[in-house]
């Protein structure tokens, strides 16, 4: 009987023992979790750290991208194009019945304009207008416009670094956006071409500068492997190894077109005539610290401010706007540099090389 009860108590001892490892054990295994946890969030937090001076200055479209946008969808495009094309032909059949009743019945109702017709599904209008040029600080910094401001001239460069140095370098964050047809466009539409696009305008633009003797080169990459918009440390390394390799370069233009919905899903396209000639106003936008400026930066903002007055007083409309951001924009370098943004994607590409006539015209005049 006393063997019996030794037994018991025996059992009960390793019972007792092993609820204690047991809860010993899931104690452990508890603050192993915590601390894996711990080490991740960790991890994440200082990859945010090193990845965001990358990606701050990146400036993305306000709408959504259409899915595998870095790989164009030629097939994608394709089919929208079919699509524009049957509903422009049967728009065209029904406009030639209406006109038809027009004729026939005098008390017929007027045409709608095309942007206030009716679209197929899916489809949003495009709205035309005219800005009046405004100056948009988005930066924290008061800018003494008083200053003054002497812009290298073309004939000095030479005479330094022979007729032979280029003056200009024309350059790009996304060389492949593209413009719509002018008409319609839709959300998860195909904004980015290997034709006709950023780049195009920026190879018009060179090709332009040359023919008229000021000498300019173009910086057409894409960046990050064939993605939509460039890395800042790829775009910031070619633009650095170009200026060192061409120091007579005094004027980088980084050329882009805007990308804005309004908030009725309609995309404003903004216009202007210029002796009859449909071309797209344009925006300069120039960087900051937000909270300060370097003097690099001082002179671009004041370049920048009398570019856009030269351009409005040769050409009423051409400035939308000019823009002071509170991004730097890879813009604290010794060369003037600026962002020209031309149109946007409602605008033609037609418009926007009519545009890129008339800037290199004007912007001639500014530094002979």
């Amino acid at each position: 009987m006393a063997s019996d009860l030794i037994k018991l108590d025996m059992v009960d001892n390793l019972k007792s023992k092993g609820i204690k490892l047991e809860r010993k054990r899931r104690k452990h295994k508890g603050i192993a979790r915590k601390l894996i946890a711990l080490m991740v969030l960790i991890g994440l937090f200082v990859v945010g750290i090193k990845v965001y001076p990358y990606v701050k200055n990146i400036k993305l479209p306000s709408i959504s991208f259409p899915e595998n946008s870095d790989t164009l969808p030629n097939e994608s495009a394709d089919n929208n194009q079919q699509e524009d094309d049957n509903n422009d032909s049967t728009n065209n059949g029904n406009n030639d019945i209406d006109n038809d009743n027009t004729q026939n019945n005098p008390d017929a109702p007027p045409q709608q304009d095309e942007t206030e017709s009716v679209l197929p599904d899916g489809h949003f209008a495009i709205v035309n207008a005219e800005a009046q040029h405004q100056l948009v600080n988005n930066s924290a910094c008061e800018i003494d416009f008083s200053k003054d401001f002497t812009s290298k001239q073309v004939n000095d460069i030479y005479e330094i670094y022979g007729t032979g140095a280029p003056v200009i370098l024309i350059t790009h964050f996304a060389s492949r956006e593209c413009y719509s047809n002018g008409k319609s466009y839709t959300p998860k539409g195909v904004f980015y071409s290997n034709e006709k696009n950023i780049g195009s305008i920026g190879e018009l633009m060179t090709t332009t500068f040359n023919s008229i003797g000021i000498n300019a080169i173009h910086l057409n990459e894409v960046y990050s492997s064939g993605a939509i918009y460039s890395s800042r440390d790829e775009y910031e390394e070619s633009l650095k190894k170009t200026l060192k390799a061409y120091p007579s370069i005094a004027y980088v233009i980084n050329v882009s077109r805007d990308i804005t919905v309004n908030d009725d899903m309609t995309m404003t396209k903004y216009s202007f005539l210029s002796n009859e000639t449909q071309c797209a106003q344009i925006t300069l936008t120039v960087g900051t610290n937000y909270e300060e400026i370097t003097d690099l930066q001082e002179k671009n903002i004041l370049f920048v401010d009398n570019l856009a007055k030269q351009l409005n007083s040769q050409h009423q409309g051409f400035v939308k706007s000019t823009e002071i951001s509170r991004f730097e924009l890879s813009q604290n370098i010794d060369p003037v540099c600026f962002n020209l943004e031309i149109g946007s994607y409602a605008n033609t590409y037609e418009e926007a090389c009519n545009t890129t006539s008339l800037f290199v015209d004007c912007f001639k005049k500014i530094i002979e």
